[in-house]
């Protein structure tokens, strides 16, 4: 899986509320003007799928992100956007081998870019976070998860006074309601994996209802001690990447 180059992507986000604005004008002007423009079926279909292509993206990421997130991993918003498409119709199909696999490759492929991207942007945690790199590189699985775990949220705390890990009383994450702020109604729809609960933010006795035992408060109150793993320690490094990304405002 191709990835884009860190930070442009969410530019792409914010502009497609304008884009699909333009594409609605166009489309009008062109319904209203047709006898005068004589425009090809050739034009009017890719017009067509254009539009549904927009439609689909809107309405079925958050559930693709929703599904992804109840194993465990969480998506930057440096994917490109039909990676969430390829990886939801795995799951469904009951591929999520494959699905693994795939995110596996994915965040190791692109670790050491994200810990630049992280380390440019909570600077004051650049020695923490350089820590973490290199015990996951040396398979210090068990030391890794906690501090990324913590990491998670110590950023949110620099930025907002709020954590992640702490629900208020709607029972969302004590940071939400102020990432939701800073997002658009075109950007929100990356916002479901956090709107949800998932298996590693989820309270202790609900972890049954997932697929993945992987959690939080059995880790850091040592109930947990199997979850030392490569794999475990990508799906930490994926929620810290991603609350990263809707922490950050894109003009920062």
């Amino acid at each position: 899986m191709k990835k884009k180059e860190m930070n442009n992507s969410p530019i792409i986000f914010e502009r497609i509320k304008e884009l699909n604005k333009r594409f609605e004008n166009i489309a009008k002007e062109l319904q209203a003007n047709q006898e005068v423009f004589k425009m090809p079926s050739e034009i009017k279909d890719s017009l067509s799928k254009i539009g549904k292509g927009l439609i689909r993206v809107y309405t079925e990421t958050p559930d693709n992100l929703l599904n992804i997130s109840k194993f465990g991993w969480f998506l930057d918003l440096d994917c490109e956007m039909k990676y969430s498409f390829e990886l939801n119709d795995l799951i469904e199909n009951d591929k999520y081998d494959e699905a693994e696999k795939s995110l596996v490759n994915y965040y190791s492929n692109n670790l050491t870019e994200i810990f630049e991207v992280l380390s440019k942007r909570h600077p004051i945690r650049k020695e923490i976070l350089s820590q973490i790199e290199k015990s996951y590189n040396e398979e210090l699985f068990y030391l890794t998860i906690p501090v990324v775990l913590s990491q998670i949220d110590g950023i949110c705390n620099d930025i907002t006074t709020k954590k992640f890990f702490i629900k208020n009383k709607e029972y969302l994450p004590e940071v939400y309601p102020i990432i939701e702020k800073m997002h658009s109604s075109m950007t929100d729809i990356f916002l479901a994996p956090i709107k949800n609960s998932s298996p590693l933010n989820v309270w202790e006795k609900k972890i049954g209802d997932f697929p993945l035992k992987l959690n939080r408060h059995e880790i850091l109150h040592g109930v947990d001690i199997n979850y030392g793993n490569k794999i475990n320690s990508l799906k930490c490094i994926s929620l810290l990447k991603y609350i990263s990304d809707l922490i950050i405002r894109i003009d920062r």
